[in-house]
């Protein structure tokens, strides 16, 4: 995993994590909340600092289910 960007100050990913309980009732597992929190890092303008992701994990583990919750 790549470290921090040195720009980040904070990240969205609690937001996003609360949404998605809201949502659909589950929570996120671990590796999705991990992964939505280092991307949805931001720096100190809010602006969020990543510009791609490439993802690799095994089949059928929620990969979907992340990018849906990210998208919506």
């Amino acid at each position: 995993m790549t470290a921090p960007h040195p720009r980040a100050v904070g990240s969205l990913g609690l937001e996003l994590e609360a949404a998605a309980l809201t949502r659909t009732g589950k929570p996120l597992r671990w590796w999705q909340r991990l992964v939505a929190r280092r991307l949805l890092e931001h720096d100190d303008d809010g602006a969020l600092v990543w510009e791609a992701l490439l993802l690799s994990v095994a089949r059928q583990t929620g990969k979907s289910w992340l990018l849906r919750e990210l998208c919506l």
